[in-house]
């Protein structure tokens, strides 16, 4: 029954226990347990941040690409009906503020004699609409 050997640092300690001293090998636990914390944390953030992307992605899919495009660019029978712009371009996106976007999927737009043009965002948090924000600003060349 052999010991296997660790490549976790070690740390010997000199005891002194009454009229016994001895030497205690422990292995630095605190550390490992902090790396691996800190490990597990990295990778739940980097699974949510996927989640988000992955969520914000599909949720543009249902209810924006119909109009925007796939990519953004208003390429679609119903963008080029309602003149949508090309959110590819530098120029169009420093045209408008993430506050603007998030307003105009949070409330929808309307047009100059009212009519709306493009409806709010249905089913969707604060966070998912902040997301298609961020999703919108990296169509961005």
């Amino acid at each position: 029954m052999g010991m296997q050997q660790s490549s976790a640092p070690i740390e010997t300690i000199s005891v002194v226990n009454g009229d016994h001293t001895g030497t205690t090998v422990i292995k630095n636990q605190k550390t490992i347990m902090k790396k691996l914390l800190i490990l597990g944390c990295s990778l739940l953030a980097a699974a949510a941040l996927t989640a988000s992307a992955t969520d914000a992605r599909e949720n543009y899919e249902k209810a924006c690409a119909k109009c925007h495009g796939k990519e953004g660019k208003g390429d679609t029978k119903m963008g080029q009906k309602l003149g949508i712009r090309d959110y590819t371009d530098a120029k169009v996106q420093a045209g408008f503020t993430d506050d603007a976007a998030f307003k105009a999927v949070k409330e929808g737009v309307k047009d100059k004699d009212g009519k709306t043009v493009m409806k709010a965002a249905e089913g969707l948090s604060d966070d998912d609409m902040k997301a298609l924000v961020s999703l919108v600003r990296g169509f961005k060349k």
